[in-house]
């Protein structure tokens, strides 16, 4: 995505025309996942999260730098009483890039570091 974000009013006029605190002009992500053909209801995942630089308050008065991340998972379903069971993992921010995630009111947020999630469903 592409954004070109102005602030158009404001009761502070010296804010009018720049960009709203943590407001990136781009963003990018891109998905795959692959049905793994040997072993039936096992898939494999990854993906890439891009946020460009944004500003750190409606001021602009100074920038944090973008991130990029990285994301990979496992799934597996089957059946179990007859009843479809699924399995998955994920594991993201994989190569545990440090990272600002959140910039406004005069506060940063630091992003979280490799996570592994887990979960499971099973409909009935």
């Amino acid at each position: 995505m592409y954004l070109d974000a102005k602030q158009i009013d404001s009761s502070d006029p010296t804010l009018v025309g720049k960009t709203p605190e943590n407001t990136p002009h781009v963003t990018a992500s891109l998905f795959a996942e692959y049905r793994v053909p040997v072993l039936a209801g096992l898939s494999v995942n990854g993906g890439i999260y891009y946020v460009g630089p944004r500003q750190v308050n409606n001021a602009n008065q100074a920038q944090i730098g973008g991130y990029t991340l990285l994301s990979a998972g496992a799934r597996y379903s089957t059946r179990v009483y007859g009843k479809r069971v699924s399995v998955q993992a994920n594991l993201e921010n994989a190569a545990n890039r440090r990272y600002w995630s959140a910039a406004g009111s005069n506060q940063l947020g630091v992003g979280l570091g490799r996570t592994l999630e887990l979960s499971s469903t099973l409909e009935f």
